[in-house]
């Protein structure tokens, strides 16, 4: 009898996976970075470069042969692309790419983020600022400078013209750090530099090079925490980490609440918005699980809806499928699908 419920067991988590495997099509192997969705192109960042497919990844040609590809950004017509070298722009769908790094004094591209007609990249030495399509680059800090009995702290502060607020005894705003990841919405902007926290501008980063204009919003979010991605719709924002916790912020980053159903001991890597819907992409390191999860109600419980066990990198969504890209190479499946079988 004890060996019929160990088969039953195992028959059941081979089915249920291959359900939640089956819809999924994988179209590409190889370690793939980063996506990006311009018009009916495909851009996918590897350390081969990046690759173009115009047929929803069932084709795909090297366009670019730069190493390292890791972040892209999509303004308009321009495609920009981040490496280990600087910025890359392409305005003719990927035919062509130009080197545009004026201003840069760090190279080593982390991520982007699009406010407007304003182009941000974090480096591995702050954020930089062009609004010029990549033409120039200006440093707008967000850097932290630690005091010898201060070396790995991480505290969330905001940047607020205008305010009252100081920064902690122990900190200076300075031009340092690495910065993981990037969000931008309207004129705020959300960072998380690399053992130090964190931080929004609701200025499009003015302030960030104001001393007395920082306050420190950290209430419920633990100050070892390496924001991986962010989600920012109305006042919630989703924090996404590198751990096993992940949070929640009804209140535009006052406080926060880590999110309990569906997405506990989670590790996220990547996050995307289709409309009220949020996908996120998962490390199976910590629960051995990984693969993709889908919030119907802004961030506040998740459900599962495939790639189980696969490290998953980047989520793109157009009008017809979800893609997904990781350490197993590409995958898409059907977004009507998807949203079918959460409503179900």
């Amino acid at each position: 009898m004890k060996y019929l419920v160990v088969f039953l067991l195992l028959q059941f988590l081979i089915i249920n996976n291959y359900c939640l495997q089956a819809q999924w099509v994988q179209t590409n192997s190889g370690v793939i970075y980063c996506l990006a969705l311009s018009g009916n192109n495909i851009f996918a960042g590897s350390s081969r470069g990046v690759f173009l497919s115009t047929d929803n990844g069932e084709n795909w040609k090297q366009v670019n042969n730069n190493n390292n590809v890791q972040a892209f950004a999509v303004s308009g017509i321009n495609i920009f692309a981040g490496t280990g070298s600087g910025v890359l722009l392409s305005t003719n769908n990927g035919e062509y790419w130009m080197q545009v790094n004026n201003g840069l004094t760090n190279t080593t591209i982390t991520s982007f983020a699009v406010s407007g007609t304003n182009i941000l990249a974090g480096t591995a030495n702050g954020v930089f600022l062009s609004e010029n399509n990549g033409k120039n680059w200006t440093k707008i800090g967000i850097q932290i400078k630690h005091n010898d009995n201060s070396l790995t702290p991480k505290v969330v502060f905001f940047s607020k013209k205008n305010g009252e607020g100081q920064p902690t005894k122990n900190r200076l705003i300075q031009h340092n750090d690495d910065v993981l990841s990037i969000q931008a919405k309207g004129n705020d902007i959300f960072a998380c530099i690399k053992w130090t926290g964190t931080y929004f501008s609701n200025n499009n980063g003015t302030s960030w090079e104001k001393i007395g204009g920082w306050k420190k919003i950290s209430d419920g979010l633990p100050i070892d925490s390496f924001v991986e991605c962010f989600h920012l719709g109305g006042n919630n924002i989703l924090a996404g980490t590198g751990s096993s916790n992940n949070f929640l912020s009804t209140n535009n980053g006052t406080s926060w609440t880590e999110v309990k159903i569906g997405l506990n001991n989670i590790s996220l890597k990547c996050l995307t918005v289709s409309g009220n819907n949020v996908f996120v992409g998962a490390d199976p390191f910590w629960d051995g699980i990984g693969g993709i999860y889908l919030s119907i109600n802004n961030g506040i419980s998740w459900s599962q809806v495939g790639l189980t066990y696969n490290n998953v990198n980047a989520i793109s969504v157009s009008e017809s499928y979800v893609f997904a890209a990781g350490a197993d190479g590409f995958w898409r499946r059907p977004l009507a699908e998807i949203l079918g079988v959460q409503k179900n």
